[in-house]
């Protein structure tokens, strides 16, 4: 690593804001600090590429357009260095995603630590012995039920003599 010091102060200035309380905790946040540093090194170095190519072809480029303005010499730095500032882009969406992803990752979890414990147990529910059961028809009347009585001993009587279970019952439609 090329500066450790400006590594570690970048470090500890996390480790201040989030203050990790668990190894995982500490973990996600040093690949967080890492990928940005990293980020930030990347961009040092594309600004050098453009300084170095912009420098390289300076003395062509004056000739061409001799009153050419920085604008103009920036321009052409990027266009002679279109493929590594695609490479640089690409690791920088890299670097970007891995430093949102562990700082949520990290905030979840310190929410969730976070979260206050219930101060008194919950009560337990009571089960009742027994089950209560409610039919979703009205219970009959106690001429319903004489007739539904009677019903059934006569299709008793009638499977009997009809060689059936004496419990059978006809299929309803």
């Amino acid at each position: 690593m090329e500066d450790k010091d400006q590594y570690l102060g970048m470090l500890n200035q996390y480790l201040a804001t989030y203050s990790p309380q668990s190894q995982h905790e500490l973990d996600l946040l040093t690949e967080a600090v890492f990928a940005k540093f990293r980020q930030q090194r990347l961009w040092a170095a594309e600004a050098a590429q453009l300084e170095v190519a912009i420098a390289k072809d300076e003395k062509d480029f004056r000739k061409t357009l001799p009153n050419a303005d920085s604008r103009a010499h920036l321009a052409n730095g990027v266009a002679k260095s279109e493929q590594i500032l695609k490479l640089y882009l690409r690791y920088d969406a890299q670097l970007n995603r891995i430093y949102r992803n562990c700082l949520k990752d990290l905030r979840d979890l310190q929410a969730q630590r976070l979260i206050p414990e219930p101060e008194e147990e919950p009560t337990p529910i009571e089960l009742k012995s027994e089950i209560e059961i409610t039919p979703n028809e009205p219970k009959p009347t106690p001429e319903e039920q004489a007739a539904e009585a009677k019903r059934r001993a006569l299709q008793r009587h009638v499977n009997i003599n009809l060689g059936r279970h004496p419990d059978w019952e006809p299929p309803t439609e």
